[in-house]
């Protein structure tokens, strides 16, 4: 890469534990080479603790003096110009949401009331998963480390992700959380279903995926 390269900065941050699955790491690779627009550098946090793992990425873009960080999770499969898209809205935070992996198997994240009927572009979020997330730099520029953490709810006696405490505390802050809508129905979040032939409810698993599979296959041609 040339010296005089002035192109942004993005600080891939990838929080997991000891791995990652095969569909991300081949994401990763096109992402490398679909990105035309930034430069990029990666940190991997391996951690057992999610909201660790996001804080020591954190910390990794202001080492590298990056000017962004995308949040990958491990487990997400997504196009090679992700990259260049969320660039392209140039804003503070934005990203896209996914199903969630265990049932009810409902998107994640949830937009403000004026924007609930949109079906494509972008939309304004009251929070949003973590797991496809820009984020300028000087967003944590204005936080206190740790930058993500957990909180507890006692009214409903569960604790709340570090996704939701994040979004709650920079909305509070003045900045506003997009989502891409159409990059959102690109992304895929990886599922893996324990399948028993003893187990009465594996064979409807087995039909819901070969649906799955069939609309996918119907989406590509599609596209095609």
């Amino acid at each position: 890469m040339s010296a005089n390269d002035d192109r942004k900065l993005v600080t891939i941050g990838i929080p997991c534990g000891d791995l990652m699955y095969s569909e991300t790491a081949a994401c990763l690779w096109g992402l490398g080479r679909g990105s035309t627009i930034a430069r990029q550098g990666i940190c991997m946090a391996h951690t057992s603790i999610v909201a660790n793992g996001r804080n020591l990425c954190v910390n990794g873009m202001f080492q590298m003096n990056a000017d962004y960080i995308l949040f990958i999770d491990s487990d997400m499969i997504f196009p090679s110009d992700t990259l260049n898209r969320l660039l392209m809205h140039k804003k503070d935070i934005v990203g896209g949401t996914y199903v969630r992996r265990g049932p009810p198997f409902d998107n994640l994240g949830a937009s403000i009331p004026a924007d609930q009927n949109k079906q494509s572009g972008l939309v304004e979020m009251t929070h949003i998963p973590t797991g496809m997330l820009l984020i300028k730099r000087k967003v944590f520029e204005q936080l206190k480390n740790p930058y993500f953490r957990y909180s507890v709810s006692e009214e409903l006696g569960c604790n709340n992700g570090e996704d939701m405490e994040f979004c709650k505390t920079v909305r509070e802050l003045g900045f506003q959380i997009f989502c891409d809508l159409d990059l959102s129905m690109e992304l895929r979040h990886i599922y893996t279903y324990m399948l028993s032939p003893v187990d009465p409810s594996t064979r409807a698993v087995a039909e819901n995926f070969k649906k799955m599979a069939k609309a996918e296959q119907l989406r590509q041609v599609g596209h095609g």
